[in-house]
């Protein structure tokens, strides 16, 4: 199963699509563990005070499965953002994947909007960036994440025309659409496909 390493050490350049990298062999059993005290744990308090000693070793790595249950593990929305923006702070390295898994967790625009603030800063996979827009409800909420993506991802995070055509797809609304190639279209790598994006509006 493919992992999510915590503090990543930066990779070059990369070109789309790219496979998340395998789990390090220090993964072992570590995630479940932590994820049992969280079950275990009765309040807020305590599960933020796992949360944030558990991602602040830097060795540690959780599968994308385990990732989003760090989320399902909090119960009020307040938490889930919380723990956004404590996990964020600490991440080297993040994933679309992992985000949408996170943004399951709570059916809150605002709570989803939040946890894309917290880590799309420091995303490796922008062409998965549709499986994060898949997951937002409202037009207005994908316009917004598109353009936190186009200006706050990583230098290194690019997306080709496929996956741009991909994010289109999220949505019926030719307007919104439209702002999303505005957001997204200085990441794009191979205009020459453009025609691509272009299927998306007919």
């Amino acid at each position: 199963q493919q992992a999510y390493p915590g503090q990543a050490v930066p990779q070059p350049a990369r070109q789309c699509p790219q496979p998340m990298p395998s789990a390090p062999a220090h993964a072992g059993g570590g995630g479940e563990a932590f994820l049992a005290a969280l079950k275990a744990e009765s309040f807020s308090s305590g599960k933020l005070s796992l949360i944030e000693r558990f991602f602040s070793d830097t060795s540690w790595a959780l599968t994308q499965e385990q990732f989003a249950r760090v989320f399902k593990s909090l119960t009020h929305a307040s938490d889930i953002e919380k723990a956004a923006q404590v996990i964020g702070a600490r991440m080297g390295r993040d994933y679309c994947t992992g985000i949408a898994g996170a943004m399951a967790a709570s059916p809150h625009s605002s709570t989803k909007m939040s946890i894309i603030q917290s880590f799309c800063p420091h995303v490796a996979d922008l062409e998965n960036v549709a499986a994060v827009l898949g997951a937002l409800t409202h037009a207005s909420d994908v316009e917004k994440a598109a353009e936190l993506f186009g200006k706050r991802a990583g230098p290194r995070a690019m997306l080709d025309c496929a996956a741009l055509f991909a994010a289109l797809r999220c949505t019926p609304h030719d307007s919104t659409k439209m702002a999303i190639v505005r957001a997204l279209a200085p990441r794009v790598v191979d205009r020459h496909n453009r025609s691509l994006v272009l299927d998306a509006f007919s």
